[in-house]
């Protein structure tokens, strides 16, 4: 099964500072290649596996009941 990954607007505005601040304020452009294209293929993953991610209320409170979740680095991502 396969599902569909929707980004809000805020959730591209905060990757895009992010990018910036880990190149630009911490001067690590690599760090920042290396670190986003982590996030993708955490994000990506998501598509495959969103059925056995763990839920919990709150966030389905917060989200929905079909939202899920996996943790990046020490993010969390809805």
């Amino acid at each position: 099964m396969s599902y569909q990954i929707l980004f809000s607007a805020e959730a591209d505005y905060d990757m895009v500072r992010l990018e910036q601040h880990i190149k630009e304020e911490l001067k690590a452009p690599i760090t920042a290649a290396k670190y986003m294209k982590d996030l993708d293929n955490i994000i990506q993953n998501l598509t495959k596996y969103a059925d056995i991610l763990g839920t919990n209320e709150f966030i389905q409170a917060k989200f929905g009941d079909d939202a899920r979740h996996i943790t990046f680095k020490k993010m969390t991502i809805i």
